[in-house]
């Protein structure tokens, strides 16, 4: 087990090379090891110095002096993996090892599509009360603040950062049913994200492929949104369709991130050369976002194309953008 973790150890922070003697006694010192700092420079053979939960040196210590000192030879050491769309929120409660992603190299796991640990009320905690007896936890919190004070108590091996789920908002506050909510509904639920957002969420979250998230109306989304936006946060969306990202973004200025792609008719979008270019016809919303280089998923295409398109594109490419509409291809009408 400890090699295999060696062999995915997080560097928590990246230092430069260090050639010659290490200063003073530190933790722990892995030898020989390949070390992929994510700089984007090549791999280098060192070593890494370790003292609490902090880098203390990466290079060539040939000197330094630790309490342990652990071959890794033909190992890599490299900074700990982000998972962008986790969720372990619960597991991590469970047990707290998360050896699903520790083993892999993942260190982070950034949760809260949709669903997310917090608002909790008592009806959604009674809801859970199968899970809970079947593995043995408790939700005993209602807020982030009540969360991460039992995260801490119970300790874990990875990070966890969240967004404000507004389904799980929804469920709080207007519970499953199939309508819009009232005034004073809305209300409090824009207060229940802007308490979650000064406690620490990065932002606002949709799933709206699934009930009872379906339901939510874009002023709905619009308003949740705004109050993310008002502390900083972003909104990511697993869409329903391009229209309301746009809409979203568009009222609340808040900085978009889009989780997994909603193409409904497949035939339609495989002959939009908006949708092929990676971008929103104007037939789907009155404007477009731009894939950033990490959305190979932006288009329908197979592996061989999507490798074709990988080796022909240059590696700087823009990040996501606002863009004007590209024209869509005769007779093309995507919902």
């Amino acid at each position: 087990m400890r090699l295999a973790l060696v062999a995915l150890i997080a560097l928590l922070a990246c230092g430069k090379r260090e050639e010659g003697r290490g200063k003073g006694v530190v933790d722990v010192i892995l030898r020989g090891g390949w070390i992929i700092d994510g700089s984007g420079n090549p791999r280098y053979q060192g070593d890494v110095a370790i003292t609490g939960d902090r880098i203390a040196g990466v290079g060539f210590l040939n000197g330094a002096a630790a309490r342990e000192t652990v071959d890794v030879s033909g190992l890599a050491a490299a900074p700990g993996f982000i998972d962008m769309m986790g969720q372990s929120e619960i597991n991590v409660l469970i047990d707290n090892r998360v050896l699903s992603k520790v083993t892999q190299g993942i260190t982070t796991e950034v949760t809260g599509e949709g669903g997310s640990v917090a608002p909790l009320t008592d009806q959604l905690v009674l809801d859970d009360s199968d899970a809970m007896k079947k593995w043995h936890y408790r939700e005993d919190w209602r807020d982030l603040d009540g969360y991460f004070a039992q995260l801490a108590k119970q300790g874990s091996t990875v990070n966890i950062a969240t967004f404000v789920g507004a389904t799980q908002v929804r469920l709080a506050v207007v519970g499953k049913e199939n309508r819009a909510p009232t005034g004073p509904e809305l209300a409090h639920m824009t207060a229940l994200v802007d308490t979650l957002m000064e406690q620490g969420a990065l932002g606002l979250w949709t799933a709206l492929e699934y009930a009872p998230a379906s339901y939510s109306t874009t002023d709905e989304i619009i308003a949740l949104a705004k109050a993310a936006r008002r502390h900083g946060g972003i909104y990511a969306s697993h869409m329903r369709n391009e229209g309301i990202r746009i809409e979203t973004t568009r009222w609340t200025r808040c900085s978009a991130s889009r989780a997994k792609p909603t193409f409904r008719r497949r035939s339609h979008t495989s002959r939009c050369r908006a949708v092929r270019a990676g971008v929103a016809c104007p037939g789907c919303s009155r404007g477009s976002i731009r894939p950033g280089p990490w959305d190979s998923t932006s288009r329908p295409t197979n592996t061989r194309t999507r490798a074709r398109r990988r080796r022909s594109t240059p590696r700087s490419r823009p990040g996501p953008r606002a863009v004007a509409g590209t024209p869509c291809s005769p007779g093309c009408a995507i919902p």
